[in-house]
C-alpha cells in the first residue's frame, strides 16, 4: 500500500484534528492556466486554510501561500492542499467519484467541469466550463460546512458562501 501524503484521514487524523493544527502547505508547482486563447499566470493554491463561514461554521479552502489568501488557481498539473480542499468539495457536494489524493489530473479536471457545468443549470452562473478552478468557480460553487468539533453539518451540509473578494 502507498502512502498519501495528501490524505484527509492518514494514520487516525480527522478533519477535526486538522481543523486544530491550522494551515497546511506544499510546495507550488508553478503552471499556466489556459483559458480558451490566452494563458493565464496566477498564484496557485498551494495550500489550505480552515476559513470561517459564519460564527459558528468553517469550511476547508484551497489559498495561496499558506496566506489565507483564497483568490488563486488550480488546474491540471498543480499538487498539494489546495488540490486536496477542492477534490473534498467536488466529492462531498457534488458527488463526484474522484480520489482525495492531492494531484489535479484528468478525473479532478472533468469533476471541476461538471460542477461548473451543474451551477451553470442550476443556478446560472455563467461559468465557462474549462475544468480550472478560479475566483469565478470559488465564487460559485457550493462548500462542505463543518462545525466546531470537525463534523459535517447536517443541517448544511453543502452551502453557498460570500466571499468577501
Amino acid at each position: 500500500m502507498t502512502h498519501n501524503p495528501y490524505s484527509v484521514r492518514t494514520a487516525g487524523v480527522s478533519l477535526a484534528a486538522l481543523a486544530l493544527m491550522g494551515t497546511f502547505a506544499v510546495p507550488a508547482i508553478a503552471t499556466p492556466h489556459a483559458t480558451g486563447d490566452v494563458v493565464i499566470q496566477a498564484e496557485s493554491c498551494d495550500s489550505a486554510w480552515w476559513t470561517w463561514t459564519s460564527a459558528t461554521r468553517v469550511t476547508f479552502v484551497p489559498t495561496k501561500n499558506g496566506t489565507g489568501d483564497a483568490r488563486c488557481v488550480l488546474g491540471q498539473g498543480s499538487q498539494g492542499w489546495g488540490v486536496v480542499a477542492l477534490q473534498n468539495v467536488l466529492r462531498k457536494c457534488y458527488n463526484q467519484q474522484i480520489a482525495l489524493d492531492g494531484v489535479f489530473g484528468s478525473a479532478t479536471k472533468q469533476a471541476v467541469k461538471n460542477a461548473q457545468t451543474w451551477e451553470n443549470a442550476v443556478s446560472g452562473a455563467g461559468l465557462v466550463v474549462d475544468g480550472v478552478y478560479g475566483d469565478n468557480t470559488r465564487k460559485a460553487i457550493k462548500w462542505p460546512l463543518y462545525t466546531r468539533t470537525g463534523d459535517l453539518d447536517a443541517s448544511h451540509y453543502c452551502a453557498y458562501v460570500r466571499w468577501g473578494a
